[in-house]
């Protein structure tokens, strides 16, 4: 954690951190077969990408709740409503 970029540091959480790191030391393997495949480093990039949405999307939804609730309204996950149209099958 000593060597990276001020902002990397900040900006990731330490175990996504630790992830990347893990998945780069194996992509160096000198055997071919040791070393994973482009296609399983990218399902592993795309989790941690994805993570990382949730996470700012969480972050953002928190904010959005403060600013409502400073101003007397209910929180904007409480009034949000997501409604599930169940469809039975066409025999």
């Amino acid at each position: 954690m000593e060597i990276l970029d001020a902002r990397v540091a900040k900006e990731g959480s330490e175990e996504d951190i630790r992830t990347i790191v893990e998945l780069a030391l194996s992509c160096l393997r000198l055997s071919g077969k040791k070393r994973p495949t482009m296609k399983h480093v990218a399902l592993e990039l795309e989790g941690l990408r994805r993570s990382q949405r949730c996470l700012e999307i969480k972050q953002d939804l928190q904010v959005l709740n403060d600013e409502i609730s400073m101003n007397g309204q209910e929180s904007i996950t409480n009034s949000l409503v997501f409604p599930l149209k169940m469809e039975s099958p066409s025999l």
